[in-house]
């Protein structure tokens, strides 16, 4: 591969200059990346020459000529830490504020005003923080208490923005995120000395751990720094900073410089930087920003699902729309957690409700595994469907292209597959065996059988379903060689849709990571197979030498060559429950109802040919 080219809009610091840019740019380079510091005046630049050079570009200075050149980059595809959008975004606190206040992050109530005087009324219920509205860095932030301080603030032409001022517990509290790790340092402010820089390492509370990760999600990015105000024991966000100092982070230099490594790998491959989800820019991938809810919350059956749970009254600050279709649906429910942090309510089906219950709180509690908290369950009247109240597992992807979390998500397994499960709970869960294979084999052949009989199809969705229908031929006719392949390992508790959405990465207060996984609605007892399915499709990909290593650790001594088979059967397995859930819900003789279906079922034929290529290659 090629060597990598990073560049860095840096500002220039001076000799004495204590940043760790320079240390982190060093080290980028003793790693073998080609590392350019661009001034963007310096020398003259004709910018009908501006070209992308460079797989990773890093805006470090989002102020003045270095934002504009960042934008032009970005118009021309560039890839950009952070995206030119949201930096643009955060150097204004009013685009800043009020894109907070949409998330549920609890920010003090904020003004503008195009002078002074208009900000009088409001001296009457306290002091106000005015600050310049592009400003950064605390640069012309002043406290005013009274009419002659407010009458002595010199805005120019600019209008005022200022923010209703909460005195402080002790010292400001400062989260840095690095790549879906947090740290928090608690620092006085203003800062003058290099130790006050540094501050205080402090745990974070699972309500700032939350409020961190909103305010990451609301702008798509995961390398930031929050300022928060702890006054009368409520957090206010006041500020949040694009790529900030990263003093008082523990190993920043060697952190900082594995991340930007490992997204110029990613841009180089042409890979997207599939953690932003809201703010569009050229080689990222854009996910819709979740619907916010604030108005009338005590309304929504969610809130009143909760209250039943939680057996008393609930004030949430928003509800964040996760997933909504027909009767299911999944929301955020931010403020009602333990701490004021945020609640998932899943609305489901009676019946995989159950089973989620078992494993939250019959099996995940009894494993020596990190695992999301089940606060409760509460059936709707009609008896069919429920509601799930769990943890938060927050908003740190999951990457099946770094190793790292390959690694993480095969030791998981590993522990989870060999950990022993009581009789009693076994019998709670539906089978997964090779057998049930077999049954979804005759499920899927029938209903695209019924659809080429009784749908009017294209000619190309017709060669589609038969050829759907050969695959289910031909793996009945190698079903010998599947049991005995999926007979090297004993049956064990099954996730059933181990896929990167359905995994979070969590990191400790110590900097290290843990994986937390969700949606056990497919869960059961069976052939952990589809669980180790490898690249194809959206699923985690764990890392096999990593999890046999803990199964031989564990006393159960299985060839890492039976487990590469065993994958490749997973991988069957998991094309057969994509055209099983795509089908499920598809009347025939209904064409009209087959659009999207037909559109994830083309997917899924491409990944036949490499699913039966893969297990064929294991029987050889």
């Amino acid at each position: 591969m090629p060597r990598l080219r990073i560049g860095f809009l840096l500002p220039r610091y001076p000799r004495c200059s204590t940043s760790f840019m320079p240390a982190v740019v060093q080290a980028l380079a003793d790693r073998g990346a080609i590392v350019e510091i661009i001034h963007p005046v310096d020398p003259m630049m004709n910018l009908s020459e501006l070209r992308v050079e460079h797989d990773l570009y890093v805006l470090r200075h989002t102020s003045g000529v270095s934002l504009s050149l960042a934008g032009a980059l970005h118009e021309l595809g560039a890839v950009i830490v952070n995206p030119y959008p949201a930096s643009a975004a955060l150097r204004d606190k009013i685009v800043t504020m009020r894109t907070l206040q949409a998330a549920g992050v609890p920010t003090p109530a904020s003004y503008l005003a195009p002078h002074p005087d208009h900000l009088r009324p409001l001296l009457d219920s306290g002091p106000l923080v005015i600050k310049p509205y592009q400003g950064a860095d605390g640069a012309g932030v002043r406290v005013v208490r009274n009419d002659g301080e407010l009458a002595a603030v010199n805005h120019g032409c600019e209008p005022l923005f200022a923010q209703r001022y909460h005195p402080g517990d002790g010292r400001d509290r400062k989260i840095y995120a690095i790549g879906g790790r947090l740290f928090g340092v608690k620092k006085v402010f203003p800062r003058l000395t290099e130790e006050e820089k540094h501050g205080e390492p402090f745990a974070l509370t699972p309500q700032l751990h939350d409020i961190a990760e909103r305010c990451g999600r609301a702008f798509g990015i995961d390398l930031y720094g929050v300022d928060i105000i702890e006054s009368e024991g409520t957090p206010y966000v006041v500020d949040i900073c694009s790529i900030p100092g990263f003093k008082g982070v523990p190993d920043a230099v060697r952190l900082l410089t594995q991340y930007f490594y490992a997204a110029a790998e990613r841009a180089a491959r042409g890979e997207l930087l599939s953690h932003r989800p809201h703010w569009r820019s050229r080689g990222v991938t854009s996910m819709p920003r979740p619907q916010v809810l604030t108005d009338a919350l005590h309304e929504h059956p969610a809130l009143q699902a909760w209250t039943r749970v939680s057996a008393g009254s609930a004030q949430a600050c928003s509800i964040e729309v996760l997933k909504r279709k027909r009767q299911f649906a999944v929301y955020r429910v931010n403020g009602v957690g333990p701490g004021r942090a945020s609640i998932i309510a899943k609305r489901c089906r009676q019946a995989t409700g159950d089973v989620e219950r078992v494993v939250y709180h019959d099996l995940l509690p009894r494993l020596s595994l990190p695992s999301l908290r089940c606060y409760g369950s509460v059936r709707e009247d009609d008896g069919q469907l429920c509601w799930l109240f769990l943890e938060d597992a927050g908003s740190s992807p999951y990457r099946a292209v770094d190793p790292y979390d390959r690694v993480l998500a095969g030791c998981w397994l590993g522990e989870m597959h060999v950990a022993p499960v009581p009789g009693e709970v076994r019998n709670q869960l539906p089978g997964r065996d090779v057998g049930y294979y077999r049954q979804v084999i005759y499920r899927c052949r029938l209903r695209l059988l019924e659809h080429l009989a009784d749908t009017p199809l294209s000619a190309e969705h017709t060669r589609l379903f038969r050829r759907l229908v050969a695959f289910c031929d031909v793996l009945e006719s190698h079903w010998t060689e599947i049991e005995i392949t999926c007979g090297v390992m004993p049956l064990t508790l099954v996730h059933g849709d181990f896929a990167s959405k359905n995994l979070r990465i969590r990191p400790s207060a110590a900097g290290e990571r843990a994986l937390l996984v969700f949606d056990w609605q497919f869960a059961g007892w069976g052939v952990p197979a589809t669980d180790l399915a490898q690249f194809i499709g959206r699923v985690a990909s764990p890392d096999l030498g990593a999890y046999v290593s803990v199964l031989n650790q564990r006393g159960l001594h299985i060839d890492v060559q039976d487990v590469q088979r065993l994958a490749a059967c997973g991988a069957v397995f998991r094309v057969l429950n994509e055209i099983d859930w795509a089908t499920v819900d598809l009347p025939p003789g209904d064409p009209a109802s087959l659009g999207k279906a037909v559109a994830a079922l083309q997917v899924y034929d491409s990944t036949t040919r490499s699913a039966l290529k893969a297990v064929n290659e294991g029987w050889a």
